[in-house]
Formats: structure tokens, sequence, C-alpha cells
């Protein structure tokens, strides 16, 4: 997979150059883009994208779409895991509860699309969003799993001459880690442990006696490796679909939207105590959140929010906080149709013209265990559930502005703090979809979940 050239990379800036002659203000009159093109990379950390100020060079086509487009620096997403984050950005809808799937009387993204005479096709990897039973599939016109870079491309040049909306949803991040050998490059030179993990490792092997130290810290290092080098291939993925764009002649037509269902533990925190307790000593990889799906730490809901083509005015970076659930009002926008009265998201194109918005200036997520609120200012509330206060946690406050990687809990030195923020999160997740989950799983998602590693 060979990096975009320079000739091309300067092609595709000279033509979204042109980008506020196709309408970035999106009236009723203006053109609408005829191609929508979503892809969704499981399992990505915005900050382990270069254009996200990553050290490391993880994302070089990522990037120049970011460059030649707009660029979203606090995007989060509804959940830290998949399904539940997937219903929320398909419905336009918060989620107050874990939800596996798409209520039936609630218009999807693709729906949308194809009710205004769009031709829909998918393409996706995840086996909880292939189950037919969680309503990923509906909507459709083709709907393929695990589909070869051949069948998209095919796609694509087949649909052409008319309008489209194309979801692709890779999961190359997810654990395991690491590419096939021949596309490892991280992993080869081997790298170190960041330096502000570093330090927490050191905070933690003085005051908690965290032990084996020097052996998970090979392992965790050997984890960011290969979780890096799924990043750069999925990059060069990406890069791969946007050829396809343009050898169909399409691409000057096209709106293409990079974001991701949640990011990754990376062991950043300790698990939430709701499991078994330990049988042996206490180390790193035994304490400590490897993947997602529990916490709402910012390595978990800081997602990347890219989109790049016509109507989108290249070159800018927004830093208001968004969500995961503002896109689908945002493409019905860019696209003229009518955004779906329940939708609880707000379109974005105001902040990307670079105007005054009407919506509520918060980020909200939530799981089964916690729920929380991020604000302009950069304090963040995570607050248990019931189902988190029955195992033991407590309310977490934290001021991301001089402490990024959330470790100075001021919950208990600023209560007026808490009690505000709870309010404010309650009155945002209060018209959110509720839980559909049963006393028992299906057994297509029991083996979806085993599948992704989520229980044995």
């Amino acid at each position: 997979m060979k990096p975009m050239h320079r000739s091309r990379s300067a092609r595709l800036s000279a033509l979204f150059a042109l980008a506020p002659l196709f309408g970035a203000s999106c009236t009723e009159n203006s053109p609408r883009p005829v191609h929508v093109l979503l892809i969704v990379v499981d399992t990505l950390r915005a900050e382990h994208l270069s254009c996200y100020g990553y050290e490391r060079a993880t994302s070089p086509h990522i990037d120049q779409l970011a460059n030649s487009g707009a660029r979203f620096s606090s995007a989060t997403s509804q959940s830290s895991w998949t399904a539940p984050s997937m219903v929320s950005m398909f419905t336009g809808r918060h989620i107050l509860e874990e939800r596996l799937s798409i209520p039936t009387e609630t218009p999807s993204l693709p729906e949308l699309f194809s009710e205004n005479g769009y031709r829909t096709g998918a393409f996706v990897v995840n086996p909880i969003l292939h189950n037919e039973e969680n309503g990923f599939r509906r909507g459709f016109d083709h709907f393929k799993a695990d589909a070869e870079f051949r069948e998209i491309s095919d796609w694509i040049q087949s649909e052409a001459k008319r309008p489209t909306f194309t979801w692709v949803h890779w999961v190359d991040p997810h654990d395991p880690y690491g590419p096939a050998p021949e596309y490892e490059f991280f992993a080869k030179s081997g790298g170190t442990l960041p330096a502000a993990l570093t330090r927490y490792y050191e905070d933690l092997e003085r005051a908690d006696g965290i032990a084996n130290q020097a052996e998970s810290r090979k392992t965790v290092i050997a984890s960011i490796d290969g979780y890096d080098d799924d990043i750069r291939l999925v990059d060069s993925k990406i890069d791969i679909l946007v050829r396809a764009l343009e050898g169909a002649g399409i691409l000057q037509n096209s709106v293409i939207v990079l974001a991701s269902d949640h990011g990754e533990g990376l062991w950043h925190h300790r698990n939430y105590p709701v499991g078994e307790e330990l049988t042996e000593p206490a180390t790193i990889l035994n304490t400590h959140k490897m993947t997602h799906g529990n916490h709402l730490y910012e390595e978990q809901v800081h997602v990347p929010l890219v989109f790049f083509g016509m109507g989108i005015t290249p070159g800018q970076v927004v830093d208001t906080p968004v969500e995961n659930v503002d896109l689908l009002p945002t493409l019905m926008e860019l696209c003229n149709l009518p955004i779906p009265t329940g939708t609880t998201g707000s379109s974005l194109l105001p902040l990307m013209r670079g105007e005054a918005a009407e919506r509520a200036p918060f980020a909200v997520s939530s799981t089964r265990w916690v729920q929380s609120l991020r604000t302009p200012e950069g304090l963040k509330l995570i607050l248990p559930t019931e189902a988190g206060r029955a195992s033991g946690l407590e309310a977490e406050l934290y001021n991301l502005a001089v402490d990024p990687f959330e470790r100075q809990n001021l919950a208990k030195a600023q209560p007026a703090d808490v009690k505000r923020l709870s309010g404010l999160l309650v009155q945002r997740l209060e018209g959110g979809l509720r839980s559909d989950r049963g006393a028992e799983l299906s057994e297509a998602n029991k083996q979806a979940m085993k599948d992704l590693g989520y229980f044995e």
C-alpha cells in the first residue's frame, strides 16, 4: 500500500480549495454532495493520530483529509463501546442507557438517505453490527460483512451515476493489536513508554506497590506499537477509498466523514471494581484497563471527527466540544434533507461556517456503570449510575485544562461543581434512548461479543 503521491495530494488540495464555490453554506438552493462516504474506524483514539498532535506519523492520509477539510479537535463518542455508540450515531439520539439495537420506530441514517433517493451500501467488519436483530442493516440496498477492497470499489464504480450513501466500518485498531508482519512498522523499531504514562506508573509503584513493573511496561509498549501499526494500516486503506472515488470520477461531488465509535484504554486508568478480587500480586496489567467498554475517561471517548469534500471549507479546526450524535443532523443539513423530529444532536455546519451555534455546549457519554459530561471550559464530571454505585463507584471531577490525563479527582473538593454538572448531565440525557436489553443476550449477540473479546 503506497503512500499518497505529492502530486495527488496537491490535486486534492487544489480541488477543495474551491469548496466555498460548492456551497459551504448549504442553503436550500446550493449544490449538495451527490455521494456521502462515512468511514468509521473502530476503537480509534484521537490522540493517536498525527493531526491530533501524536508524535508518531500514524496517519498521513487522514492528516491530508483533515488539512483539506474540517477537523473537530474535541469530539466525544456517546459510549465507550460499539453498539450503543453506533446506535446514537445512526439515530442522532443520545442514549440514557446502553442499547445494542436501533429502535424500530426511530429512523436511522441509511433509512433517511434511502427515503430521499440515495443508493445505500455498507461494508462492515464488526460482528455486532452484522447481526440483523440489532437494526444496522436497515435501510441499506447492499450490506456486506467483511468485504474485500474490490467489492467496495465495485460498489463505488457501479453506483457512480446515482446519489449514494456508503458506510465503511473497519476494526483494525481493535485488540488483538498489530497487523500482519508485512505491515508492521513501529513494532519493528520498538517504541518507548510515553512520558506521562511513565510518571504515572512510577507514582503507582511508590504509592501502591504495583509489582512487576518492568515486564508490564514491555507489554504496554508492545501493545501501543501494535495499536499504532493498525492505525497506520487503516490509514492506507482510507487512501485506497479516496482513490476509488477519484477513479470513479466522483470525488469532486463527494463528502467524506471520518469518525470513530470509541477509543481505547491502553492501561491509562484502573479497572473499575466490577469483577473478582485479585488472587495474585497487583500489576499494571491486572489492575488497569487495556481495552474499552466501561470507562468514560478521555482515552475511551475522545474520538477523531473529520469532514472533507463538497460543501466543506478547507483548513478548519473547530475547538468547540461536539459529539458523534451530531453527525446525522450535520449530514442531513449538508445534503439539504429534512432532519427528523426527536433528534437530540445538532448540525455542525454553523460551527464550520464560523457562526454562533444554538447548541448545548456540552459533550455527554453513557455506559452501564457511569455517565459523563464535559464542559467547554474543560471540567469533566463522571457520575456513577445505579449499577456503578452498587459496585462502589463514586463521583469523579477533573479539570482537563490542567489535568488532561484525569489523575486528580476534584469531586470532594468542589461539591458545588459536582451538583451543578450533575443537573446538566441529567437534563442533557433525559431525552435519550433507553435500554433494549432483557434478562438474556441473544445467542448471536453473545457470540459477537465473544468474538470481539468483551467476554469469554
